[in-house]
C-alpha cells in the first residue's frame, strides 16, 4: 500500500513539473510583442483632390494609425482646406478609411481616403 501511494505521489509530481515548464514559454511569447509589430513604419501617397493633389504621410505602429500629416494640398480655403483636419481626426478614430465624408467637401474627402489607403499600403 505504501508503495502505491509513493508511486502516485511521484507521478503527480512529475506531471506537475512537466505541465509548468511547457506553459511558461507560451506565456512569455504571448506577453512580449513582436519587434516588427511595434516598429513604426511610414508611407506617403498622393491623390487628386478638388483643387489639386493631396499628398499625405501616414505613420503606422503595427496595424494602428499613429499619425497622419497632410504634406501638401491645393484645396479651397474655407471648404476643402478646412475639411482636412477633420478628415485626419476621423481617419485616426476609425483607424482607416471607413468614415463619413465631410459635407461640402466630397471630392476632398474621397481624395484624402484614396491617398490614405495608398499610404497605409505603402507603410506595410
Amino acid at each position: 500500500m505504501k508503495k502505491n501511494i509513493f508511486l502516485v505521489g511521484a507521478l503527480a509530481l512529475v506531471l506537475a513539473a512537466c505541465g509548468n515548464s511547457a506553459e511558461k514559454p507560451a506565456e512569455e511569447n504571448a506577453q512580449a510583442p513582436a519587434a516588427e509589430e511595434t516598429a513604426e513604419k511610414t508611407g506617403t501617397a498622393t491623390a487628386a483632390g478638388y483643387g489639386g493633389d493631396i499628398k499625405l504621410t501616414v505613420t503606422m505602429e503595427g496595424d494602428k494609425i499613429k499619425d497622419i500629416v497632410v504634406d501638401e494640398h491645393s484645396e479651397s480655403e474655407g471648404i476643402g482646406a478646412d475639411a482636412l483636419p477633420e478628415l485626419v481626426e476621423a481617419a485616426k478614430n476609425a483607424n482607416g478609411t471607413e468614415f463619413d465624408n465631410v459635407s461640402g467637401a466630397t471630392v476632398t474627402s474621397e481624395a484624402f481616403k484614396a491617398a490614405l489607403k495608398d499610404a497605409m499600403d505603402a507603410a506595410k
